[in-house]
């Protein structure tokens, strides 16, 4: 389906989760960029609206995507690059943008093996900072990551692109400093 208002209700909730109040209310967040859509897919994020500017793609991404929106039967929506940039985050659009689910997941949802490395990040402030300790744990190998005490948004799209995608990643958890640290020593 093409979209060509500003004024489109699918368009305007989706401009809704650039904000926190947004993402909160919907249970889900933005996913700007071919590569980050790709990554959360694959780590089983639920994709429910796919948006497309097919000017700012190349076929090989379109065929993707579009791969990707007949597995997921997600709702996808063309835009011309004026919609396009109403929706993007920040000012570098590569002409996808995904509305996913979002779930927080706790300690418990932790799997690891018998010698994990585990990172642990506490109070970080700036959602850049926070996606791209989340993408070096996933290329050293990490086993599972702990966000303890969170200040900021798990889901701002500032993180999900500078994590290129890993904030999907099972092994991500969000706890407090104390329940982080009690897990970590009844864990040995």
């Amino acid at each position: 389906m093409h979209i060509t208002s500003r004024h489109n209700p699918k368009l305007k909730q989706a401009i809704s989760l650039r904000n926190r109040k947004g993402r909160d209310a919907a249970s889900a967040t933005l996913v700007d960029g071919v590569r980050e859509v790709e990554r959360a897919y694959d780590a089983g994020a639920i994709v429910q609206q796919l948006f497309i500017c097919d000017e700012l793609i190349a076929d090989d991404e379109r065929a993707l995507l579009e791969s990707i929106a007949t597995k997921t039967r997600c709702e996808t929506f063309r835009l011309d690059r004026e919609l396009f940039a109403r929706l993007a985050y920040g000012d570098r659009y590569d002409g996808a943008i995904a509305v996913v689910a979002t779930t927080t997941r706790g300690l418990d949802s932790l799997e690891l093996p018998e010698r994990p490395l585990v990172v642990v990040v506490e109070g970080v402030e700036k959602p850049g900072n926070l996606g791209a300790i989340l993408r070096t744990a996933d290329g050293a190998g990490a086993d599972g990551v702990i966000v303890a005490d969170p200040v900021i948004d798990l889901w701002n799209p500032n993180t999900i692109r500078a994590s290129v995608g890993t904030v999907f990643h099972r092994r991500v958890v969000v706890a407090t400093a104390e329940a982080a640290l009690d897990w970590l020593i009844a864990g040995g």
